[in-house]
């Protein structure tokens, strides 16, 4: 019973306090382009295009942090 109570005392005086999420989002760029991927690029500059691109290329991320 003692070991019982002692292990519920240390559980709670671990509370977490505060936790947050830090989002990130780093995006992918290609330099190395022919004449012939520009003029297509240059010729399709929709929005919907656009969101695809950028859909495609980007790579999510973040970082969870927690104080106890």
């Amino acid at each position: 019973m003692i070991v019982l109570l002692s292990i519920l005392i240390l559980l709670t005086g671990c509370a977490i306090k505060d936790c947050r999420f830090d989002p990130q989002v780093s995006v992918e760029t290609k330099s190395e382009k022919t004449q012939s991927d520009s003029d297509s690029e240059s010729k399709d500059k929709s929005p919907r295009s656009i969101l695809r691109s950028v859909k495609d290329h980007a790579q999510p991320g973040g970082q969870w942090a927690c104080v106890f």
